[in-house]
């Protein structure tokens, strides 16, 4: 199932992928979890990375770094905008730049990090991990201070 792609063993260029056919053999519902108010948005627009939607709602460079290249300690609410509707970018509090430091190698900053991981989409793809007795669910709820606003979505890849 899982093939591994890359320049070899052990080097950078190695990483674990699957194909989307075989994520969907394998799962074949995926789940996110978002804030209610973002399911209009993304009925309309699909599903998109934080640094897709900052571009979606025009924001400048200047403005993207505080959201894109920094710890978010809390979630983002985007300023209405008059076509694209609302959207909230959440919080990502379990990402601290100290312990990034402790552990990124090769020159790569917690900035760049941060910057990586909101050009992606996150799913989950077993739905007992979203229900409400799961450990990790309750961590999720409990780093994220939402318990009872968020809602998983499920959708076909």
């Amino acid at each position: 199932m899982f093939r591994r792609r890359g320049t070899g063993a052990g080097s950078a260029g190695t990483r674990f992928a699957v194909t989307p056919e075989e994520l969907a053999n394998k799962h074949p519902l995926l789940y996110h979890v978002t804030d209610p108010p973002n399911w209009d948005g993304i009925q309309k627009h699909g599903l998109l990375s934080t640094s897709r939607l900052l571009s979606l709602f025009e924001y400048s460079d200047a403005d993207r770094v505080a959201i894109e290249r920094q710890c978010r300690p809390e979630s983002v609410r985007l300023p209405p905008h008059p076509e694209r509707g609302e959207a909230i970018i959440t919080d990502n509090i379990p990402l601290s730049a100290k312990a990034l430091m402790s552990c990124l190698d090769d020159g790569l900053a917690p900035a760049d990090w941060y910057a990586m991981l909101n050009r992606r989409v996150f799913f989950w793809v077993d739905k007992d991990r979203l229900d409400a007795r799961s450990p990790i669910w309750h961590c999720h709820l409990s780093l994220h201070r939402h318990r009872g606003e968020h809602h998983a979505l499920g959708a076909r890849p």
